[in-house]
């Protein structure tokens, strides 16, 4: 008991140091994207996004594999004694050196040939857009290649490490920004150019702390047969597809909005894209922190310990959610017109819809982590690439039919809400997992408060608010009415003195 009450600090723990890093780099990266739009222009800052999304078609080969080396090192050290991590450890490291040379390959015939091309850009911006392209792809596969190395810190919960580098590599954002707001002229190169020191150090520093705490785990041999080559393939062919989908998707959108309706439209999405990477990076810390329990816990067979943790994430993910969508809901436009001064044409409706997917997205905290813990994810990521990947030729008949570019983002969320039914079918099918006490846990309690919310938001929505003052305490008002309904409709009796003791303690005794 003393030991499982242990790792449930640890969580805790875990999840604050996260909140932390979210808080500092949520307000520095508001400001960053607010100040980088107003230098750069909505255009220029389309293409900024547009040219990354390019080499994002590649990248999906890295992001399957980073989430299969995660996965394995955890497993491994489930085992009794962590079983034998350095060979684990260098077998990833091969393996993401392999996927580095296939992603530059690829960027530099495909993504080139796509680039001079198709890409729709403004007259004179085709040498921007390559010079933007180049720099993105060195520094992505020196990313794939540091990715077992920070696969480590996640592992060994060194979430205080990784809260720093965040932000201080946000930091560094942020004086680039500030120091191009006194150059004149166009600063779009320079700003590419300057932004690769972030990248920079945070590599350096994930090195250094990966050699410091397990030098022995890092160091560096060559396993030439091991039947975990083909386990670690066979999990990030699914993860691969899963990825790719998902890519797709965003990278696909990104494309067919720039096809039919410009670079200037590709900026409105890309803030909208911000907003729901702050969002969806807040609900999902709660996944983050328990990750490595539950996968522990899975491959220990503690299956009392791996389902207490999947529905108490599952549970608080998603009523964290709903204390960020409620009130950012209410008062959105306002928001933006704060954040950004002159909102770009379409930006308020693709908001609306991001933050939409964001709410559905929130509804599968725990499992995911379970899923990917089990190792038995085929049929989990075929059926959520199939639903993912159809959203592009469905898009693509939309805007040719005349609809407007937020109708993708709406083909997403019934997308995802597919997804979501078919996932707890096959969880129940394939693991044998009790879906009926996750509904019951984690659903029905946040289910009510969205019902009243909605409702107070059709009133709201109707109310003549008028002046920063009363906006302002609209959303305030908001926030506390959802938190009222967190605290007495979401959480249990128990719960809430469990929150309630952690308070006063903090309080009474500092």
């Amino acid at each position: 008991m003393s030991q499982e009450i242990s790792q449930n600090k640890r969580i805790a723990k875990n999840t604050v140091f996260i909140y932390v890093k979210l808080l500092l780099t949520m307000i520095i990266g508001l400001y960053t994207s607010r100040t980088i739009l107003c230098i750069l222009g909505v255009s220029d800052y389309g293409l900024l996004n547009v040219t990354g999304g390019v080499l994002g078609m590649f990248t999906f080969l890295s992001a399957g594999l980073g989430g299969a080396t995660t996965r394995f090192i955890n497993f491994e050290m489930g085992k009794k004694e962590y079983g034998n991590l350095n060979r684990v450890f260098n077998i990833c490291l091969t393996l993401h050196f392999v996927i580095a040379a296939v992603v530059f390959l690829l960027g530099e015939t495909i993504g080139v040939y796509y680039i001079y091309h198709y890409l729709n850009v403004e007259n004179g911006r085709q040498d921007d857009a390559m010079f933007i392209y180049q720099i993105s792809i060195v520094f992505t596969c020196i990313g794939i290649i540091n990715g077992p190395y920070g696969g480590l810190l996640n592992a060994y919960e060194k979430f205080f490490e990784t809260t720093v580098i965040n932000i201080i590599s946000t930091s560094i954002t942020l004086l680039i920004v500030i120091a191009l707001t006194f150059v004149g002229g166009d600063v779009l190169r320079l700003y590419v150019a300057l932004s690769t020191l972030t990248s920079v150090f945070s590599f350096l520093a994930i090195q250094y702390l990966a050699h410091h705490y397990w030098p022995d785990t890092v160091k560096l041999k060559f396993v030439r047969r091991d039947s975990r080559y083909k386990e670690i393939i066979s999990y990030s062919g699914y993860n691969i597809g899963s990825t790719l989908s998902l890519m797709a998707r965003s990278t696909g959108s990104d494309l067919l909005i720039n096809l039919f309706f410009g670079t200037a439209v590709n900026g409105a999405y890309a803030v909208a894209r911000s907003v729901q990477n702050y969002v969806n990076t807040f609900v999902s810390n709660f996944d983050a922190a328990a990750a490595p329990q539950i996968t522990q816990a899975y491959s220990g067979h503690d299956a009392n310990r791996y389902n207490y943790i999947i529905f108490k994430v599952g549970k608080f993910g998603f009523l964290a959610m709903l204390l960020a969508y409620f009130p950012l809901n209410a008062e959105l436009l306002w928001i933006l017109e704060l954040w950004l001064g002159n909102v770009p044409e379409s930006t308020l409706q693709f908001c609306q819809c991001t933050l939409l997917i964001v709410l559905v997205s929130s509804t599968s905290g725990g499992i995911a982590q379970f899923i990917n813990g089990s190792g038995k994810i085929k049929w989990f990521k075929i059926e959520s690439s199939v639903l993912f990947l159809l959203c592009i030729p469905v898009g693509y008949i939309l805007f040719k039919q005349g609809f407007p570019a937020y109708s993708i983002l709406v083909l997403f969320v019934i997308a995802d809400i597919l997804q979501r039914c078919i996932q707890l079918v096959l969880l129940k099918v394939i693991l044998n997992f009790d879906v009926v006490i996750y509904i019951r846990e984690v659903y029905v309690r946040p289910f009510v408060i969205t019902g009243i919310m909605y409702f107070y938001l059709f009133i709201y929505s109707r109310l003549p608010l008028d002046g920063h003052a009363f906006h302002f305490w609209g959303f305030v008002f908001t926030f506390l009415l959802t938190l009222f309904f967190v605290l007495y409709v979401g959480l249990k009796s128990n719960e809430r003195k469990v929150i309630y003791d952690v308070i006063k303690k903090k309080v009474y005794h500092g």
